[in-house]
């Protein structure tokens, strides 16, 4: 389905959308896309530096059966090998500093269920960019994550502004903006994944308005990624959005 122009609407209504896209995504991960062992949920965990999206986590295993786990405690089998089979994504960027895998190895993040998380979801919302202060700490939340080795996927549906002039992938400043693509003028909107290990490594899609959401990986650690087809679930949010908000969004449609 073709991404509508999110720009049109008041900012309540992409949060109603925003809301049941997150849902749709985290169905269709658990329903045919995360191998055993793996499980999505929408859920805003406490403490503020957690995204309020889709938070995919793996139930904390006791010692044992080395062989199916690596370093990290994260099981091997299920998603695809980066060595086999790299993301098929036009942009790709590596950080120069080597310095996470440290800081990841110190510091477990565990939910009240005792499950850790490994990777999250984060839909960017109007609120992100609407101040510096707001998009300064969205960045901040992203390095958070970073740094305790956790997978992150962003997707934003928003052209760039004020605070991310060329695009959310260089606003973020995890490497030099001569190594990070930035967006143009053709397309807008952006979608990044993020690899966390000793160092970040980038996997960029760019959109526009009228265009279909990309597939896009989601990595579940610095090994293996499973793909995430947004479109399909794009659309699903779509059937059950307000009627009339339908009509202004599609009335300015190209």
């Amino acid at each position: 389905m073709a991404i509508h122009d999110w720009t049109r609407i008041f900012a309540g209504g992409f949060h109603h959308f925003h809301q049941a896209w997150v849902l749709r995504i985290s169905d269709q991960l658990n329903r045919s896309i995360l191998p055993d062992g793996y499980f999505a949920a929408a859920e805003q965990p406490s403490g503020g530096l957690y995204p309020d999206v889709v938070a995919l986590e793996t139930a904390v295993q006791e010692p044992g059966n080395s062989e199916e786990f690596n370093s990290s405690g994260l099981k091997q089998r299920g998603g695809v090998a980066v060595a086999d089979a790299p993301p098929k994504v036009r942009f790709t960027f590596d950080s120069e500093v080597v310095q996470y895998a440290e800081k990841a190895d110190r510091i477990a993040i565990h939910n009240m269920n005792g499950n850790k998380v490994v990777a999250i979801i984060e839909v960017v919302s109007p609120g992100n960019k609407h101040s510096g202060l707001s998009f300064n700490k969205f960045r901040e939340k992203v390095h958070f994550l970073i740094e305790r080795g956790i997978q992150i996927l962003i997707i934003d549906l928003f052209p760039p502004g004020i605070f991310d002039p060329e695009g959310i992938a260089r606003a973020l400043q995890i490497e030099s903006e001569s190594i990070v693509p930035r967006t143009t003028n053709d397309e807008p909107l952006s979608f990044i994944s993020l690899r966390v290990s000793d160092h970040v490594s980038g996997f960029v899609e760019f959109g526009s308005v009228g265009k279909d959401v990309p597939t896009m990986p989601l990595f579940l650690n610095s090994e293996r990624y499973v793909n995430v087809p947004l479109n399909d679930s794009y659309a699903e949010a779509w059937t059950s959005f307000p009627r009339p908000w339908q009509e202004l969004l599609e009335s300015h449609s190209p």
